[in-house]
C-alpha cells in the first residue's frame, strides 16, 4: 500500500487508517475533550536519517479547542515497507492549551504562509488553523537544510512547531491508551 498518495487526502488517510485498525481498538476510539470543534490539524511527513537508514513517519493530527488530541501515525522503512499504523489520543491540560495558544498568537497563524525550516531532517509539515467565525488558515512549513532566505521561515513559527509537537507529546503521554 502506498501511503504517501493519500497523505495529500487528508480526510480519506484518516479513514483509512481507522479502517486498518482493529475492531476493538476502533470502538474504544473516541475524541477526549469537552468539545469536538478543531482547532488546528496537522499533517507531516518527517524522514529521519540514522546512517544508510532511515524511517518516515506520516503523522495526521487533529487538536480541539478543548485541548482534545486524536494522532495518527504510520511509519515507513528503509525498504519503504509500512512498519505500523497507530492511532493514540490525548487531553492537553488548560495551561498546555493556554502555551499553544500563545505560540498561535505570536506565529500569527491567521496570517502566516508558507516557508521553509532549516532542519537535518526532511519532510514536511502542513498546519490548518481553524479560527472562530469560520477563519481558518493552512500554511505549509517544509523541512530542509538550507533555505533561501526569502523562503525561510520566522523564528515564531519555529517555536510554532515545537509547541505544536510539545502539545501533542505531552497530551498524548499524559493519557491511558487502550
Amino acid at each position: 500500500m502506498n501511503l504517501k498518495k493519500h497523505m495529500n487526502r487528508p480526510y480519506l488517510f484518516f479513514a483509512l487508517s481507522l479502517s486498518l485498525l482493529s475492531e476493538s481498538a476502533l470502538h474504544s476510539l473516541q475524541f477526549p475533550g469537552p468539545d469536538v470543534p478543531a482547532l488546528l490539524r496537522v499533517n507531516s511527513v518527517r524522514r529521519t536519517s540514522f546512517g544508510q537508514f532511515f524511517q518516515q513517519d506520516q503523522r495526521q493530527v487533529l487538536i480541539s479547542r478543548g485541548g482534545g488530541v486524536m494522532n495518527l501515525v504510520a511509519a515507513d522503512g528503509p525498504s519503504g515497507a509500512l512498519f505500523y499504523i497507530r492511532a493514540f489520543r490525548g487531553l492537553g491540560t488548560q495551561q498546555e492549551l493556554a502555551t499553544l495558544g500563545q505560540a498561535l498568537v505570536e506565529a500569527r497563524v491567521g496570517m502566516q504562509s508558507d516557508c521553509t525550516l532549516g532542519s537535518m531532517n526532511a519532510g514536511h509539515i502542513e498546519v490548518t488553523w481553524y479560527g472562530r467565525n469560520g477563519r481558518q488558515n493552512t500554511f505549509r512549513v517544509a523541512l530542509q537544510e538550507e533555505a533561501p532566505p526569502s523562503q525561510r521561515c520566522p523564528d515564531s513559527v519555529f517555536f510554532l512547531v515545537e509547541a505544536i509537537d510539545r502539545f501533542i507529546d505531552d497530551a498524548v503521554s499524559g493519557f491511558p491508551q487502550d
